[in-house]
């Protein structure tokens, strides 16, 4: 694949990715889910929530409109809310992986590292070492530091991602998978071929045992 197009690839997928994200966020900013248990969590101070939900949707509308600038400027704000309200707290780790992602999505890659590693400290603090929140926050850093090429890195915030998910199977094998398949494109990547082709196919043995096997018709 020619490099201009594996950077659109890679673009494209964190885009994505972003936005996947900044949905969740409104609905733990709303009190829909609960990052880790899926519930309804209050807030001690709604006129603070209903300044971060304004602030999340309107931050989502922009960057549905592609101006990823102002997305990145309501964000912001949205963080400073849930820091100030919240402190060590799973929604503030939310907070930063969103807008670690815009960062990502503009190539302000010094930006995004340090909320990504703070993310990770912050989920592990709370739910300890070994939960899955903190291996998608290692995940997300590797997924950083590939895309700027720091491929040593990239590998061992992967293996740590790898780590956790397997002691946590079930609901979280699409997550190794994941993580299976970046093995996979880092390996690919650097030209160790045989290596990749091993994770490519450790990455659908977890998605077979999870959804079963399948074919695809055309």
């Amino acid at each position: 694949m020619p490099k201009s197009a594996e950077q659109g690839a890679k673009l494209l997928a964190v885009r994505i990715v972003v936005r996947q994200v900044c949905y969740t966020m409104l609905l733990v900013l709303a009190g829909l889910i609960n990052p880790d248990q899926g519930m309804m969590q209050p807030w001690a101070h709604p006129e603070e929530l209903d300044v971060a939900i304004q602030l999340s949707q309107r931050g989502k509308q922009s960057l549905d409109a592609g101006d990823e600038a102002e997305a990145i400027s309501y964000a912001e704000k949205a963080l400073a809310i849930v820091e100030k309200i919240k402190g060590l707290h799973a929604d503030t780790a939310m907070s930063q992986e969103n807008l670690a992602g815009l960062y990502m999505l503009t190539g302000d890659y010094a930006k995004a590292e340090p909320l990504y590693q703070n993310s990770f400290k912050v989920r592990t603090r709370i739910f300890g070492p070994n939960h899955p929140l903190a291996a998608v926050s290692m995940r997300n850093l590797g997924k950083l530091f590939y895309t700027i090429g720091d491929y040593s890195k990239a590998e061992a915030s992967l293996h740590k991602a790898q780590i956790i998910l397997e002691r946590n199977p079930g609901p979280n094998a699409k997550f190794l998978a994941g993580v299976m398949n970046e093995f996979g494109e880092l390996y690919r990547t650097k030209g160790s071929y045989k290596k990749a082709e091993r994770y490519y196919l450790k990455a659908l043995a977890v998605v077979e045992k999870e959804l079963g096997s399948f074919s695809i018709e055309t």
